[in-house]
């Protein structure tokens, strides 16, 4: 068993591993994220296996009002692949628009993910995910929402809107 510095006992074997799926954001990359993301991963090596997916540079490019987000269907067609041919994951982890995809697809409750930690998301605005976007209408996933107070691209409001 592993203890920390509050007190808490985690006991791990490699059996019990997490695997969590790592999502980027716009512009990026997996080894982008998994490069940022190395302390934390390295932290918790013990505990987590962390697969680092390389996707397209934009999940979707949103219409001019936001209401409609194209390319989001391959998207999602590409991660459905990915978790078919490397799965199961226990949980994602996933950055800005990669974080905003995380929760489109906890909404739409594709993969039976038990958690997702979303860093500097954001609430879908497409017209096609209203339903499960508003708040209480996931179920049965819990969530850690990282919010950077000083992000210049997605403030801290845009951030709260998603958790």
């Amino acid at each position: 068993s592993d203890s920390f510095k509050n007190g808490i006992t985690f006991q791990n074997t490699m059996a019990d591993k997490l695997r969590i799926l790592a999502v980027h954001g716009i512009s990026s990359s997996g080894p982008w994220l998994e490069e940022k993301l190395k302390p934390l991963t390295e932290a918790n090596k013990d505990i987590a296996d962390f697969i680092f997916l390389s996707g397209p540079q934009k999940w979707w490019d949103a219409s001019s009002d936001n209401k409609t987000y194209h390319g989001i269907e391959e998207s999602e067609k590409f991660i459905s692949s990915f978790v078919e041919k490397n799965g199961p994951f226990d949980g994602i982890m996933c950055h800005s628009q990669g974080a905003a995809m995380g929760g489109i697809l906890a909404g739409k409750q594709l993969f039976p993910f038990r958690f997702a930690i979303l860093i500097s998301g954001f609430n879908s605005r497409a017209t096609a995910h209203e339903e499960f976007m508003q708040k209480g209408s996931i179920k049965g996933i819990d969530s850690f929402h990282v919010i950077g107070l000083n992000d210049p691209i997605i403030p801290p409001e845009r951030t709260r809107s998603l958790a």
